[in-house]
């Protein structure tokens, strides 16, 4: 059963619930975990900024993002880790989770 005019409504929602999720995975307690979760997350956003259909944000922002992506070491400390990826939240226009401020590791 396929969706009328909802569907790009759901795909934005999947897509934003995705991006939330890929983005915890980035300060999981592994350091292999983040790192390929950095690595999707740098994969689909080179995708997204050849489609040039980003969900939010601006393509500077986008770019930042997959800069930023590109530049910081993942499997490095969590203390190192975590600002960055909280940078990712403004630049690809998501709310940041409650937790996300505080160093809390997963586990």
């Amino acid at each position: 059963a396929a969706a009328g005019g909802s569907s790009t409504e759901e795909d934005s929602t999947g897509r934003v619930s995705a991006l939330h999720g890929v983005l915890a995975l980035m300060v999981n307690r592994y350091p292999r975990v983040r790192r390929t979760a950095a690595e999707a997350l740098y994969v689909q956003l080179l995708g997204l900024s050849d489609e040039k259909e980003q969900g939010g944000g601006s393509v500077e922002d986008m770019e930042a993002a997959i800069e930023l992506l590109a530049d910081t070491r993942w499997d490095a400390e969590l203390t190192v880790v975590k600002p960055e990826r909280n940078k990712l939240y403004l630049l690809l226009g998501l709310e940041a989770p409650a937790g996300a401020g505080g160093l809390a590791a997963g586990g």
